[in-house]
């Protein structure tokens, strides 16, 4: 029997096509969607009409069918910020229908070529939003090769400059595992040249700002290293630190580097406007308020998240942590409500979210005093996280307690530079954990190992990697091992 005729043969290529699709989507839910759909309301919120209106060189006729693609554009975007499944069907016909009118025009290049590419890109972007992972897929391949052709038809044109550089670097984060065959169907990225292309654009050209942005946001959520920005780009941030999207970068920036009363101080002066605009910026002060345990008004915030994004993704974990807040408060009764709803909420994409299903299936919660002094320690409120845990005898705790003792210690004693003490709590806690179920001890031994490498005790780091293998199925293991993987690498070429 034939390749062609062979059923078993096309189940398989079915379901790796569909391993692909899901794989990809996955890996971009929280970090792509975010990027790009961000950079887009910053469009709307700052009305950069010289990048998104009909241009002035298209004739009487062609202009209203790129003013009717525009709104299509402005649909989807408030769709990729507001739970509306409803909408979703009306954004993607206008969407097709746009498509298919920009499609027929004859005489409008550039633009014509571009904003085909530029309709694709958004319809990938609301299908990915919404869970449609197959269709985005090969929306996504559509989007690639709409590119490929204006940007080798008009390779001068700032549009199809900023479009490559963008799908260069998208196609450069797919996961390794599927590489290979994304590579065979020619979806292959390169990161470098992606973000020199957009960094390529001049700062008359009306495509600078989206170009800039584009680019700071891809090194953030890719988490690539930071390139310094150019004296036109900080005048840029400087000129806009009042809209949507400065204050997202903002404010993530200063919480990975544990500067969380800075990134408290910037959302909570930002306009109200400009903080509704996005309901994730609600989500993250909601997160800010809790690391600095003001649990009142992270309950109000994380309720404010839910209003606009009641099945979105964060939305599990936010009723998981309005269930804390109302228990830290000693409303039991909203504390049981907010979790049954948190349950309710099936799909877990992001971390977070996998992490909220875990601590409910599991009811492992900690005592509220080292439950502060985790969200303590996140905020990088030190000295308080370290009163909190000094006034908790290790000896008072339950076992489950006493090993998230040792294991926030290390994680506190790190960030204020006292690695000694650091490792001897990371040990600690690695030897009090079991080895299925908590990620707490996993942890400790990638941690343990990153600090022996960088004191250049390599062979100690390769024997804590050999013990973080022995942990199994916790939260965070994808992750933890990924990080695992590349420490093994850098020692192993050092």
């Amino acid at each position: 029997m034939g390749f062609g005729s062979s059923t078993k043969y096309r189940r398989r290529i079915v379901l790796i096509f569909l391993f692909l699709c899901v794989g990809l989507s996955l890996s971009a839910q929280a970090n792509l969607e975010l990027s790009y759909s961000s950079f887009q309301e910053y469009q709307k919120a700052l009305k950069l009409q010289q990048s998104y209106k009909a241009p002035v060189s298209l004739s009487k006729s062609e202009h209203p069918v790129f003013n009717y693609w525009i709104n299509g554009y402005r649909l989807s975007l408030s769709l990729l910020f507001f739970e509306d499944r409803d909408g979703l069907h009306l954004a993607l016909d206008f969407l097709d229908n746009a498509y298919r009118q920009v499609k027929k025009q004859s005489s409008a290049e550039p633009w014509k070529s571009y904003a085909l590419a530029e309709n694709r890109m958004q319809k990938m972007l609301l299908e990915a939003r919404y869970h449609q992972y197959w269709s985005a897929f090969w929306t996504f391949r559509e989007a690639i090769a709409l590119n490929k052709s204006a940007f080798k038809n008009y390779p001068n044109f700032s549009g199809n400059i900023k479009m490559k550089g963008t799908l260069e670097v998208l196609q450069s984060a797919i996961p390794e595992d599927y590489a290979g065959l994304a590579s065979f169907l020619g979806m292959k990225g390169d990161y470098a040249k992606g973000m020199a292309l957009l960094k390529s654009i001049p700062a008359n050209d009306v495509f600078f700002t989206e170009s800039v942005l584009l680019s700071k946001l891809l090194e953030d959520v890719l988490e690539k290293e930071k390139t310094p920005l150019k004296q036109e780009e900080k005048q840029l941030f400087i000129d806009l630190d009042e809209n949507p999207l400065s204050l997202l970068m903002l404010v993530r920036q200063a919480m990975r580097e544990h500067r969380d009363s800075t990134a408290l101080r910037i959302i909570e002066q930002a306009d109200d406007r400009v903080r509704s605009t996005i309901p994730l910026l609600h989500y993250l002060q909601a997160e800010l308020l809790l690391r600095s345990n003001q649990w009142n008004k992270a309950y109000d915030h994380y309720q404010l998240f839910l209003r606009f994004c009641p099945t979105a993704d964060l939305s599990k974990d936010a009723h998981f942590k309005s269930g804390l807040c109302a228990w830290a408060k000693g409303n039991e009764i909203d504390q049981e409500k907010q979790w049954e709803m948190a349950s309710s909420i099936g799909y877990t994409h992001t971390d977070a979210d996998r992490y909220a299903a875990y601590s409910l299936a599991t009811r492992s919660i900690n005592s509220l005093p080292l439950l502060k002094a985790r969200y303590l320690i996140d905020g990088g409120y030190l000295e308080q996280a370290l009163q909190l845990l000094e006034a908790t005898p290790q000896e008072t705790l339950s076992p489950f307690d006493q090993l998230e003792w040792a294991y926030r210690h290390g994680r506190l004693q790190e960030q204020k530079g006292h690695y000694t003490l650091a490792l001897t709590s990371y040990l600690q806690a690695i030897q009090k954990c079991p080895r299925k179920n908590l990620y707490q001890g996993p942890n400790s031994c990638l941690l343990a190992a990153q600090l022996y490498a960088s004191e250049g005790k390599n062979k100690e780091a390769f024997e804590q990697l050999k013990a973080l293998r022995k942990f199994k199925h916790y939260p965070y293991q994808k992750s933890i091992l990924k990080r695992a993987d590349k420490l093994k690498k850098r020692l192993l070429q050092n």
